[in-house]
């Protein structure tokens, strides 16, 4: 990674090429953030966790003499990591989420939009506007909402990761900007302009 790459970390501007312009720079909404596509794996989430429990209920011994559990160690072993899985699922990955989002920025310039992460993985994403592809915006609240750029082939073959983690995978979005409206329409501008 270049310095001019790391340095982009703290200060989108010194990702710009020579003679590009920043037009709009900002990060997703921070903390914890439920979208109306949570209501699918949430009921998931709790049948997972009732179900590690029924099975530590019922199948793991209730005397709780030693010699007896020691012969279930592969089961309760089996039954923590299932147990971590549907917290993950619940809770966890609202949390790795924020933490992501946290570390998340965004930038579009006269030529195009760049979505950059600090967090692992880390990297930076720019989505040329004179190939731009189809732009989506929904406003979720006054004034906020997510910008999409929707690529049918790259969706098609892409991460699917959306449901679980909003910010990762695709199609690439500015997730929960404020001031969305505004935004979509500075790329649709630009986007003509550059062509």
């Amino acid at each position: 990674m270049s310095l001019k790459t790391e340095a982009a970390y703290e200060d989108p501007s010194r990702l710009l090429e020579s003679g590009e312009r920043l037009l709009w720079s900002g990060r997703p909404r921070q903390g914890i953030v439920f979208r109306a596509v949570d209501i699918i794996p949430f009921p998931f989430s709790l049948f997972w966790l009732g179900i590690v429990a029924l099975f530590g209920w019922f199948v793991l011994p209730q005397s709780g003499s030693i010699s007896e559990a020691e012969g279930m160690l592969p089961a309760l072993v089996l039954c923590g990591v299932f147990l971590l899985v549907g917290l993950y699922l619940l809770i966890g990955r609202h949390l790795a989420d924020s933490i992501r989002r946290a570390s998340t920025w965004y930038a579009v310039t006269d030529r195009r939009v760049i979505i950059g992460h600090n967090s692992w993985p880390r990297g930076v994403r720019s989505i040329d506007l004179q190939h731009l592809p189809s732009l989506r915006l929904d406003e979720s609240s006054v004034n906020r909402g997510t910008i999409e750029f929707y690529d049918t082939a790259s969706f098609a073959y892409g991460n699917r990761m959306g449901v679980w983690h909003p910010t990762i995978g695709q199609p690439p979005k500015l997730f929960e900007i404020d001031g969305a409206h505004g935004v979509f329409e500075t790329i649709r501008e630009a986007a003509v302009s550059s062509n």
